[in-house]
Order: structure tokens, then sequence, then C-alpha cells
């Protein structure tokens, strides 16, 4: 049975996908798979943003922004032997096979090379994902407003 991805996966998530980019584990972008367009826009759209107008754009690729950061905060002080579970969890999802094609790599696979057994796998994980939203909890002064579902921090614009 598959159980549904709560608030803190998806926190973790938009972690992990910025950590695959800093750690240089990077996704395919479509662009990638179909091909490079061979034209004056193609050019201008592979010199990122603001190319055609002139105009500077900074980006920090190696920095958290959002949720992403309290999770990266949370992910450094939380116990050493949870770590490399959740950054395998969720920056790990797929190896190449024979053929190089990606493979899912699930969570039995994961445990075996973390050299853990399955069940001491996802008690690591459970124990890392409530520090995690403890960790937020604590640090946005979180609430979740169950009647509308939405998640309210100290930075959210709540309407009356």
């Amino acid at each position: 049975m598959r159980l549904q991805k709560d608030e803190i996966d998806v926190w973790c998530d938009q972690w992990a996908k910025q950590r695959r980019r800093i750690l240089g584990i990077l996704e395919l972008e479509p662009r990638d798979r179909v091909g490079k367009l061979k034209s004056t826009l193609g050019s201008i759209r592979e010199e990122r943003d603001g190319a055609s107008q002139g105009t500077a754009m900074q980006t920090y690729p190696e920095v958290y922004i959002g949720f992403a950061l309290l999770v990266n905060r949370a992910w450094k002080e939380m116990r050493r032997e949870w770590r490399p579970i959740v950054q395998a969890h969720y920056c790990c999802l797929y190896w190449a096979d024979e053929d190089g094609l990606p493979v899912r790599i699930m969570a039995k696979e994961k445990a075996k090379i973390l050299d853990l057994d399955l069940p001491t796998y996802w008690n690591y994980m459970k124990f890392a994902k409530n520090y995690i939203h403890s960790f937020v909890t604590i640090s946005t002064k979180y609430s979740l407003d169950e009647s509308v579902g939405r998640v309210y921090t100290q930075f959210s614009a709540v309407n009356s």
C-alpha cells in the first residue's frame, strides 16, 4: 500500500530538487530530451531569461529558498544517523539500468545500500520527518487552517 504524500513530503521534495541541483545531480529538462531548437529564439532561450533585454540578472543556484531552506537547516541539525536516510529517500530517486534507462529505486533497495533493514529505514524516516515538521513549526510559527486546507505561517498574508 502506497501512502499519500503529506506536507512534510512536499517540503522535502522542494528541498531535494534544490539539493540535487546543488550537488550536480540534475534531472533532464524537456528541452534536453527533445533536442535543442536550432534558431535565434533557441539561442536566446539557451542564454537564459533576460538575455535579449540587456538587463543583468543574478541567480544563486547554491542557496536554498522557501521551505527548502528550513528543511535544509533541520537536516543539518538532526541526528547524524538520519541524514543519509533522508537524503537517499528524497534525493536519490532513479538509477540507470543496463540500457541506460532510468529505473526508480525502491525503499527496500535504498535500505540495503545504507546497510539497514527496512523497518529501521522507515523508523528513521518517521523520526526525521517528525523532526523536520517540529523544526519548521518552531521556525515559522506554522499553523494549518483545517477548514480551508491552507497552511499559514508568520510570512503568509492572512485574510480575515
